[in-house]
């Protein structure tokens, strides 16, 4: 009986705990984009100036200012682009005040013909 009792409170601690390890964080998601809108998936190789290997699909990150960057395979399903192929330049770096409980939708830009104008995005945020 007492193993039955033990296990039961590990079933309950554990999912709070993983509740309780989120406070305080905002979720990225990169892997999303929206083609029509020249908006490909993202993925994050920089936050706050350093070298950072994160999951492809998004991550967690602490609420508060932080700036990303990465790299991007165009999607150019809707949005053509001329010479060079479908990899884009350097983009800025982007910087969001992220707050914690919310879902940020990052992609990178390229619906302008200029390629200078192409960077990274906040699209959406629930």
């Amino acid at each position: 009986m007492k193993k039955f009792i033990f296990a039961a409170a590990i079933l309950v601690v554990l999912p709070m705990s993983a509740v309780l390890g989120s406070e305080g964080m905002a979720q990225i998601v990169t892997q999303n984009g929206r083609p029509a809108d020249c908006l490909s998936p993202i993925e994050i190789n920089k936050v706050d100036g350093q070298q950072k290997i994160v999951p492809r699909q998004g991550f967690k990150i602490e609420s508060g200012t932080h700036t990303l960057n990465g790299r991007a395979v165009l999607d150019t399903t809707f949005c053509k682009v001329g010479r060079g192929g479908n990899r884009g330049g350097y983009a800025p770096d982007l910087e969001v005040d992220f707050e914690a409980g919310k879902t940020y939708y990052i992609g990178y830009d390229h619906k302008s013909s200029n390629r200078d104008d192409w960077r990274l995005v906040v699209w959406k945020v629930e």
